[in-house]
């Protein structure tokens, strides 16, 4: 993917953490607001920051991963389902995992959706 291609996912992804925080819906609780604000910022400098740094070098950049856009952001989507339901029985009896805490897992979810999010608006803004 182009450097400018992932400026453009980037943007997107920004603007939907806005979104997300009731930028447009004044009804939204103070409450809510603060906790997914919480959650937004670890998922923002997990994938801005840190998770990039694991992944990228001066050869690959994050989004290299994702050859095949929203298919493979799918697959990341249903792995991480596929894992929290993994931890959480039927009876919702919660495994502690020896790795990858539920948080971690959840935000992991998080972050994969609002990029897979970032992207479909990329590619409807692409065409109009």
């Amino acid at each position: 993917m182009s450097k400018k291609l992932q400026r453009k996912v980037d943007k997107n992804f920004d603007l939907l953490v806005r979104d997300l925080l009731g930028g447009k819906n004044k009804k939204t609780k103070k409450r809510f607001r603060k906790l997914l604000q919480e959650m937004l910022d670890q998922v923002e400098t997990m994938n801005k920051e840190t998770k990039r740094g694991d992944y990228e070098n001066e050869d690959i950049q994050f989004v290299d991963y994702f050859q095949e856009g929203l298919r493979d952001l799918w697959c990341q989507l249903n792995g991480k389902v596929l894992r929290l339901k993994s931890l959480v029985g039927r009876k919702g009896k919660v495994r502690t995992p020896n790795h990858e805490s539920l948080m971690d897992n959840a935000l992991d979810l998080a972050g994969y959706a609002l990029w897979f999010a970032s992207w479909a608006k990329t590619l409807r803004d692409k065409k109009e």
